[in-house]
């Protein structure tokens, strides 16, 4: 059992020794789409996080890249960014928070992101999910909050079991 978590481990980690897939590469032809890449489709508001985040992940600062490219979705809801957005968090090993943010770009992106792109998105689902796991959270208080790691987890009761990364974690 070790060896085989181990092993879909390393298979995740060379799947996914990538940059951010659509951040220099212009896209694949779909839906709506003349090769234009995700910089081109963003509103002026959101160019700034989009430039900085390229160059913090360039640098392997994950943890700001990944703050600025969730900015420019947040400012564009652009489903494209959120390829971006997954990469770092895969990259700092926040597994079930990638597989949620491309579950995320599947569901807003289809029929807005060219049909390749979604197709990675589940490849990345099927790579990382080995690597996940789910808490399920019973309590009779009603609107407490739950920390996962010291990290704001929502807020009961929750309508499903929770996704957390395999390991030991502090829950509060």
């Amino acid at each position: 059992m070790i060896r085989r978590v181990v092993i879909h481990s390393l298979v995740a980690v060379m799947l996914l020794q990538s940059a951010p897939v659509y951040a220099q590469k212009k896209a694949p032809a779909g839906p709506a789409r003349s090769g234009k890449t995700v910089r081109d489709e963003l509103p002026e508001s959101a160019i700034r996080d989009w430039d900085s985040a390229k160059l913090l992940f360039g640098a392997g600062d994950w943890q700001g890249a990944v703050a600025e490219f969730r900015r420019a979705y947040e400012l564009s809801k652009n489903p494209r960014v959120l390829m971006n957005v997954a990469i770092c968090e895969k990259n700092l090993r926040r597994y079930s928070r990638a597989v949620a943010v491309l579950k995320q770009e599947i569901s807003e992106g289809t029929g807005r992101v060219p049909n390749e792109e979604l197709e990675q998105a589940r490849e990345y689902i099927a790579t990382m999910e080995p690597l996940t796991s789910t808490v399920s959270i019973k309590t009779t208080e009603i609107g407490a909050t739950l920390f996962i790691d010291n990290v704001e987890s929502g807020t009961t009761p929750f309508a499903s079991p929770v996704a957390i990364d395999v390991g030991t974690h502090t829950l509060r």
